[in-house]
């Protein structure tokens, strides 16, 4: 009977490594409890795992069977109880969810190869507070850091264009973050929450904040807006109750619904351009009364037209 139970219980451990199912409750590949497919060229391999690791660290291998390990998969490591993670200079992709709700992860180095990391990549790990990116990422997905509570510093470089919605939606505890040179968006809700962000740099390159891209950054005191930068949406800098000092260029067309509502110790702002200029910006009567001062000496206030 004992028999029976146990190679039923076998079988089906067997299944859930060999289908991939969440959970972090099977072993396979031998001791290191990582599962490899091979590429469908057969010149790589891509690696998924689950809970059962000495010490619940992750260190991916560069090989296995003599051929280069290089994707982790989706949702590879999907509610593992892991600690740490290390992703070694063989692997280019770590595919979308990859470690989704790691809550216990504190601790992540990614090797410079990596150019790709994917939407939700490190969502929901509540708990990681170290991380090392990739010096060369091109490629940074849509909520890859959401929930990420406990983190408090992040340096993307590369050539990545975007941060994209929610990328460090309610990461509590952020306090600086570095942009990479060339970055054209920061997408809606990227920074929303990040409470305690006080020092970001914001490239010359940048043309887009889109809606609530830094509601309720309550800790920010400064922010210079470059000339690229055409809109300031929908409750972009809401709640944002430190910040002081704002300058913005003279492309600037519309500033929307709420964009500067509760901004506390805001009292005027720089526009880098004419009265004749800023008198022709659309701006939302429901922001705050605010002095303008114009680089040709002008001053005037703000808001001093409707938006339909």
């Amino acid at each position: 009977m004992k028999k029976n139970i146990f190679a039923a219980f076998a079988a089906v451990c067997a299944f859930a490594c060999a289908v991939g199912l969440s959970g972090c409750s099977c072993i396979d590949g031998g001791s290191s409890g990582l599962i490899y497919n091979l590429s469908k060229d057969k010149t790589y391999y891509t690696v998924r795992g689950s809970d059962a690791f000495t010490g619940k660290k992750v260190k991916i291998p560069t090989t296995h069977n003599k051929l280069p390990v290089k994707e982790i998969e989706k949702y590879a490591f999907e509610n593992c109880e892991i600690t740490s993670v290390t992703v070694p200079d063989s692997v280019t992709l770590i595919d979308n969810g990859a470690f989704y709700g790691c809550e216990s992860l504190t601790t992540v180095t990614i090797a410079d190869s990596v150019t790709q990391m994917g939407e939700r990549v490190f969502y929901g790990c509540k708990k990681l507070n170290d991380i090392k990116m990739p010096a060369h990422l091109e490629a940074l997905g849509n909520n890859a850091f959401n929930g990420c509570a406990a983190l408090t510093e992040v340096k993307v470089t590369g050539t990545v264009t975007d941060i994209g919605e929610k990328t460090f939606n309610h990461c509590f505890e952020l306090k600086k973050v570095t942009l990479p040179d060339g970055l054209l968006t920061i997408g809606m809700d990227a920074f929303n929450g990040c409470r305690a962000l006080a020092e970001i740099n914001i490239p010359a390159t940048l043309t887009k904040l889109d809606n609530r891209a830094f509601y309720e950054c309550s800790s920010i005191k400064s922010v210079y807006l470059p000339d690229g930068v055409t809109e300031l949406n929908l409750s972009v800098f809401e709640h944002c109750s430190a910040l002081e000092s704002l300058s913005i260029g003279k492309g600037v067309t519309d500033i929307r619904k709420y964009a500067l509502v509760n901004c506390t110790y805001l009292e005027e702002i720089t526009f880098r351009g004419t009265l004749t200029e800023w008198q022709s910006v659309r701006i939302n009567e429901e922001n705050k009364f605010l002095t303008v001062h114009c680089t040709d000496g002008d001053t005037t206030t703000f808001p001093e037209n409707d938006i339909e």
